[in-house]
Formats: structure tokens, C-alpha cells, sequence
């Protein structure tokens, strides 16, 4: 196996099953690569043995987590939780781009096809309606992109962004050429290019 991209949930599983086939169809799943969950980014401190495991057998390790709020504290945390010496043998992408707060929604918000991105303006009105009346919760990014999944391709609802009725693919839903992506892209290039014969 080339690599595997440590990941904190299930959407981050199929966003990334879905575009590493996009943008290197040779690569083949289980053979070249493989998504392995956290279920949390404080959950990689349960996969120390498997992280040594993987290096042993000469596998690249990535590990690609939500930037939050502070890259600086999402990346300290991670060495806490498996330490200088394993840290210098991974590779760590922070979403959405590695330089940026954010996550995996903040980067799905700039993949939306331009043919569609006047449907986020609702989204604003809606949010600040929903601001003056108090007391309530606005709109997440993620439920942004759900919603945006849901009027755009499917007449059912759509309630996880794991939901197999939709594909990271799609280019009616995503703009897979977009600037936003090549940070990703270019990560998983040097990975492949890690274990090139």
C-alpha cells in the first residue's frame, strides 16, 4: 500500500474516496491507498500501534483533520496526542487548505458549482432573519451544504454528508477545477510521489 489518510468522520471518508478516484483513477482503493476514521480529531491517540503498524510496512502516513478555529492549536494537539517522533514520520494536511481556519465545509463552500451559488444568498437571508429574531441558532456550514445538496439533486433529504445518494463527484453539485482544491491535490501528489517506484 502507498499511503493512508487518517481522517476524523465519515464525511471526510467519502469526500476523499470520492475525489482520489477523481483525480488518480489508477490509484485503486485497498490496493494503493486507504481512508482509515478517527470518529474525532482527539481520537488519534487510539491509533498509535496502528500508525507505527503502517510505518513499519513503509506506508506513507497523512493525517487530514479539521483545521478549527487556530491551525497552530489543531496541529499542537496533534502532537500531543502522538508525539514528536511520530509526527516526523506523517504528513499532516489541516482542511481546508493547511493555511487557513476552517474545515472540511469551509472548503466544500468554495467547490460549489458557480452555476449554483446564488442559492447560498437565500442561505444569508435566512440567516440573519433568523439572527433578529434571537435566541436561535443559525445556519452551520455543514447544514449550508446539506441544504445545498438537497435543492440542487434530490427531492429526499438528505441527512448526512456521508449519504451515498450523492457523490463528492458530481459535477452539477462541485467544481472539482476549482483553486480551492489544488493545496489538496497537490498534497496527495506528494504522497503517490512518496512510494513511486
Amino acid at each position: 500500500m502507498k499511503f493512508v489518510i487518517f481522517v476524523e468522520g465519515l464525511t471526510d471518508e467519502k469526500f476523499f474516496k470520492d475525489i482520489i478516484p477523481f483525480f488518480f483513477p489508477e490509484l485503486k482503493y485497498d490496493e494503493d491507498y486507504k481512508i482509515q476514521v478517527l470518529n474525532g480529531k482527539d481520537k488519534l491517540i487510539t491509533q498509535i500501534e496502528t500508525l507505527e503498524r503502517y510505518i513499519f510496512s513503509g506506508t506513507s502516513i497523512a493525517i487530514c483533520l479539521d483545521a478549527d478555529k487556530d491551525i497552530t492549536s489543531t496541529n499542537d494537539n496533534i502532537k500531543k496526542q502522538i508525539g514528536s517522533n511520530l509526527l516526523s514520520k506523517c504528513k499532516i494536511f489541516l482542511l481546508p487548505n493547511d493555511q487557513t481556519a476552517g474545515n472540511l465545509e469551509s472548503l466544500l463552500l468554495n467547490l460549489t458549482h458557480p452555476e449554483h451559488t446564488s442559492v447560498f444568498s437565500c442561505f444569508d437571508e435566512y440567516a440573519k432573519c433568523i439572527e433578529a429574531i434571537g435566541n436561535y441558532k443559525s445556519l452551520t456550514d455543514k447544514a449550508k451544504i446539506l441544504a445545498y445538496i438537497e435543492v440542487i439533486i434530490t427531492k429526499n433529504k438528505i441527512v448526512s454528508l456521508s449519504d451515498d445518494r450523492f457523490s463528492f463527484q458530481d459535477k452539477v453539485l462541485w467544481n472539482l477545477d476549482s483553486e480551492a482544491l489544488v493545496p489538496l491535490k497537490n498534497f496527495i501528489v506528494n504522497l503517490i510521489g512518496d512510494k513511486s517506484e
